[in-house]
């Protein structure tokens, strides 16, 4: 059974090379390694090279290192899922690592279930070598799994999901920006999914960084609020499962959350001001219109108004869904 592993890269050279070790030291020989360079501007590419030409020479007709503009997690993912032809898929994020038996086990597991996934616990690595285990129940039905997800009774997590490719159609719909993109692939998946089971092994490690939302100049975090705004719109679009509505209450809170600390009206003035960079209307152009840039303007002025009114999250809700469907 052919495996392709999937690992996006950007700006991780100081992890790259324990996650690619990781990952080209399995113990199962029948893997293609997929890197996606996802626009890096730091030594990331250069470590990876370096360390396949000194240490892994000889799996060189395994790999492939494909090079994108910068365009998000999602779609470095989308990129590495197009070039795959492996009959499972396991995703590998580039600043984590697993287990060096991890893909034999999993395959293993998936001869003796015939499952179309196979979960696994998840090593949360913290400060100070601290770890905690991240663990999900047994699911005899995926739709269960799907839903709990939604919820978030369940982790929503695609790296510690190993999954039939056919699995991944068409259809399927992926945020443009890194958020919440895990909860709506996962829960899309698991959807279509005809079984599902537990490998009660955490053959993941998954590194704990703080958030660099501090750190985020102004026009990053606006182009996070617009990733929120176009999983929120699409959430209303996609017909995939009516389930995906759920996930309204919870990207509403990630917007008033994520904004920042100022007020509406320079927020407003930042948002206007950015829709005139070149950046724009090049690179975004085709994801988020002029006319979409407004209409996110709209929704998060009004969800800055909401400090704790449910009724005012369900109001905005109601009138965008009404403004995007006309």
């Amino acid at each position: 059974m052919k495996v392709s592993l999937i690992v996006p890269f950007y700006g991780v050279e100081k992890y790259i090379a324990e996650c690619a070790e990781s990952v080209l030291s399995q113990t199962y020989s029948d893997i293609e390694f997929i890197f996606v360079d996802d626009g890096s501007t730091d030594r990331s590419l250069d470590i990876l090279n370096n360390l396949i030409d000194n240490k892994f020479a000889g799996k060189k007709s395994q790999i492939s290192i494909i090079r994108k503009s910068n365009g998000g997690l999602p779609q470095a993912r989308k990129t590495g899922l197009a070039a795959a032809t492996g009959e499972y898929i396991m995703h590998v994020d580039s600043d984590d690592w697993i287990d060096t038996r991890a893909v034999e086990k999993l395959v293993s597991k998936v001869e003796e279930t015939g499952a179309d996934v196979v979960y696994y616990y998840v090593a949360k690595e913290k400060s100070g070598g601290r770890t905690h285990i991240a663990k999900d129940p047994e699911y005899s039905d995926p739709k269960v799994f799907s839903n709990d997800i939604l919820h978030y009774r369940a982790h929503g997590y695609l790296c510690n999901k190993f999954m039939k490719r056919t699995l991944y159609t068409e259809g399927l719909f992926y945020p443009v920006i890194s958020m919440h993109e895990d909860v709506v692939l996962s829960s899309q998946l698991l959807f279509h999914a005809e079984k599902a089971v537990l490998l009660p092994e955490p053959l993941y490690h998954y590194r704990t960084i703080l958030p660099l939302l501090q750190e985020e100049s102004e026009e990053i975090a606006i182009l996070r609020l617009l990733g929120i705004f176009s999983l929120f719109t699409n959430s209303i679009r996609t017909t995939f499962h009516p389930l995906l509505s759920r996930l309204h209450g919870n990207i509403l809170s990630e917007g008033r959350r994520r904004l920042p600390l100022n007020t509406t009206r320079h927020y407003s003035r930042s948002i206007l001001i950015w829709l005139r960079k070149p950046v724009c209307s090049i690179v975004y152009a085709k994801e988020y219109s002029v006319s979409n840039c407004l209409y996110s303007l709209c929704f998060f002025s009004l969800i800055s108004i909401a400090v704790e009114g449910r009724e005012i999250f369900f109001a905005v809700s109601v009138v965008s869904g009404y403004l995007l469907k006309r």
